[in-house]
């Protein structure tokens, strides 16, 4: 397994997807590891969201596909909900 090529990483600030969400629609991950990077925010690949509620997962997968990033604890993590990626 190679690391994903870093054109296909987006990143979201921590304190951007940890504060309470306002109004509209939202996704809320509930007690996930993310793939963390301290200087960029937490990994997307594409839009998918890297991060899983088994750790042992989370960090096999954050070595070996994104390497340099850590692996965080997130109790709550708010992501805006875009209608228009189910189209």
């Amino acid at each position: 397994m190679t690391p994903v090529s870093r054109k296909h990483i987006n990143y979201k600030p921590l304190d951007e997807i940890t504060k309470e969400p306002g109004e509209g629609f939202w996704e809320v991950y509930v007690d996930r590891w993310w793939s963390y990077e301290p200087d960029k925010g937490v990994l997307f690949y594409q839009k998918s969201p890297q991060c899983n509620k088994n750790e042992a997962l989370a960090r096999s997968v954050t070595s070996k596909y994104h390497p340099g990033a850590e692996v965080i604890f997130i109790p709550r993590a708010y992501l805006m909900h875009d209608c228009a990626d189910y189209r």
